[in-house]
């Protein structure tokens, strides 16, 4: 038993609930493509706005064949692609470089020239420095002669066979044997987008059925003798962009030796990229720092190799680490208002992205961006489904706490009925026996008694339409007629103040549909507090109009030269036991307990009508107006807009 309280327990804590619901939305936004496109995003400004501290190495030099070059050209060796014997030129004018990459595929002979082969074979052999590029074909389908092609001149020693990439389903493509077997090396030049299609790793090694083959970069590094080491990790890594461009020189300064750049000297010990960025010819490539050609991400593969720089991870574990403690977080401070906690949040947030943009720009590190601040915006969300349930709780609390004090109230009021109704009966039996004092007192006696009934009967009726259980008596009436008899009844007040009654009535009078006990209370009321309120020798007026400005509709306007009431008290009048300030302390000398407001505002709503209070009265400057709209048939509610719109 003791067990099953502690669980029951264990798992009612709002720090658990909101705790395990922080801790699942940490592990959705990490499972989800969500926070890795956010963070994709994220390093994508990164690389634009703020990049990497770190620029090209300076030994690597871009040899282009570039728009001027080919416009320049095109009259002495025609279109693109030009003889290979303009290669073996370019070639032989890097004879002091460390090495050269080619980044131009050749696997074809020459079929209108052969003799350029031989010499483009005859520059290669004379450098001996020098990579070429092969690339996968998926689905090749080769002749006996091409696949012995492939055989001798593959990267792989004492091979047999040809190169297959089986998680590409493609096979390696080299260059002729002719060049092959002159090149110092040969590398693959394919590029993998990312899921958001934009070139983001550089695959230094790809794993074929033979081994380990080397892309162009790695191929250019055993060129120039450097051996590169082949890490685990290094076959397919995210490259560093850099914002400050590579050394770059046009081919036309080789081929037709122009331009001050060009030296004797010019590329001695530099790793020299040689390929095609001519519009319409080079391979354009997406990057998260824009366009770039081809040969422009081999030459940032092989500088990210040659300083030993990579962007960084975090291992995953780090990752859902620091997703949890960040959805946990909003438990630290469980009672800091939730207005507060989200400045917080959007202040931390702000700070973590400036900590992860200085991370990348000086450690190349990149930190997760959307794990944290999901998980701990999950957090904040789960915190406020917490209270936002124990304001749900806290409500039906006080709406039985309501529920108790209307029984309570109605037990109470019923109660009293009774002993108050036999009260009143004695001191009326007793007048008749009484003196001439005595009847005074009784007869002063007798009238609170009455008042209190009233107030006692006003309560219940009160009570009985607020929680929908009053029925109307439904009669046809005159409305004129309803409004004299109840002047009438208080020409004796008015008198006593001095007021002139002012009557009026405009349009077609007619019989309307209602309750004439409770529209007849109601017109006491008013009538009552008008006359309470009203300065002596002043006027009080009472108009009813007929289908206008509404048809089917009459309105009943009651004024008086009273003290204006407040804007911000003139519909806190209508609740139970409200008064207007300046009331309390106005002209009339008997104040009630404000309950008589209250019961006309249900009243006429009852009836399907309007009550309102206009103070001061426009057309006088002063005073307060009370304005009843009231539809003339009960079988058809009327439109809730009509009555007000005037008013709105």
């Amino acid at each position: 038993m003791r067990a099953s309280s502690w669980f029951k327990r264990f798992f009612d804590s709002p720090r658990l609930v909101c705790g395990l619901a922080g801790l699942m939305m940490a592990a959705a936004s990490i499972l989800t493509h969500l926070d890795q496109l956010i963070d994709l995003q994220t390093t994508n400004l990164f690389f634009k706005n703020i990049g990497a501290r770190f620029a090209p190495d300076n030994r690597i030099v871009l040899l282009s064949i570039d728009d001027v070059a080919l416009q320049i050209l095109e009259p002495q060796f025609g279109r693109w692609p030009w003889p290979r014997t303009q290669l073996a030129r370019l070639i032989a004018a890097c004879q002091e470089a460390r090495a050269i990459g080619v980044d131009i595929l050749l696997p074809e002979r020459d079929q209108a020239s052969p003799q350029n082969d031989q010499e483009l074979a005859v520059a290669l052999r004379s450098n001996g420095r020098v990579a070429l590029a092969g690339t996968f074909v998926e689905d090749l389908v080769r002749s006996a002669k091409t696949m012995e092609s492939s055989v001798k001149t593959s990267p792989f020693p004492n091979s047999s066979r040809p190169i297959f990439i089986h998680h590409l389903h493609a096979q390696f493509l080299p260059p002729i044997p002719l060049f092959a077997g002159a090149a110092a090396a040969i590398g693959h030049a394919n590029f993998r987008a990312s899921e958001d299609q934009l070139l983001r790793a550089y695959s230094f090694y790809e794993t074929t059925d033979r081994g380990l083959l080397p892309s162009l970069a790695i191929a250019t590094l055993q060129a120039a003798s450097l051996n590169p080491s082949v890490p685990g990790n290094w076959d397919d890594r995210e490259l560093v962009y850099y914002n400050t461009p590579f050394a770059r020189y046009s081919a036309v300064d080789i081929l037709k030796k122009t331009g001050s750049r060009v030296a004797p000297a010019w590329m001695r010990d530099k790793l020299v990229l040689i390929g095609v960025e001519a519009h319409g010819l080079y391979d354009l490539r997406a990057t998260p720092i824009g366009t770039r050609s081809g040969l422009e991400i081999h030459a940032t593969a092989l500088s990210n190799w040659l300083q030993g720089i990579r962007l960084l991870s975090l291992p995953p574990w780090i990752i859902w680490l620091g997703a949890c403690l960040a959805g946990l977080l909003p438990l630290v401070q469980w009672d800091m208002q939730m207005r507060r906690m989200v400045f917080w949040w959007l202040l931390a947030g702000t700070g973590y992205i400036a900590l992860a943009g200085l991370a990348f720009h000086f450690a190349t590190l990149r930190l997760p961006v959307a794990a944290p601040l999901l998980a701990s915006l999950a957090g904040i969300f789960s915190r406020l489904a917490i209270v936002l349930n124990r304001e749900k709780q806290r409500r039906l609390q006080l709406e039985e706490l309501q529920k108790m004090k209307q029984m309570l109230n109605n037990m109470l009021l019923h109660d009293l009925n009774a002993p108050l109704s036999n009260m009143i009966m004695l001191v009326e039996s007793a007048l008749s026996t009484a003196n001439e004092k005595g009847q005074r007192r009784l007869t002063d006696a007798l009238a609170e008694g009455r008042r209190l009934a009233e107030l006692l009967h006003t309560l219940l009726d009160i009570q009985r339409m607020e929680s929908g259980h009053g029925k109307l008596r439904l009669v046809q009436f005159n409305w004129s007629d309803l409004v004299q008899d109840t002047w009438r009844r208080l020409a004796a007040q008015a008198e006593k103040g001095e007021l002139t009654p002012e009557i009026s009535v405009e349009g077609t009078p007619s019989e309307m549909e209602g309750d004439t006990g409770m529209l007849g209370r109601v017109l006491q009321n008013l009538l009552d507090n008008a006359l309470q309120h009203a300065a002596p020798q002043t006027t009080v007026v009472c108009k009813t109009q007929f289908d206008t400005p509404h048809p089917g509709w009459l309105t009943f306007r009651l004024m008086n030269h009273g003290p204006v009431i407040a804007p911000e008290d003139q519909t806190r009048i209508f609740e139970p036991f409200i008064q207007a300030k300046n009331l309390k302390a106005g002209l009339s000398r008997r104040h009630g307990l404000g309950l008589g407001l209250a019961f006309c505002k249900l009243a006429i709503f009852a009836h399907h009508g309007k009550l309102r209070c206009v103070s001061p009265i426009p057309e006088w400057n002063d005073g307060v107006a009370f304005e009843v709209a009231l539809p003339l048939k009960q079988a058809n509610p009327p439109d809730a807009k009509s009555p007000d719109a005037k008013s709105k």
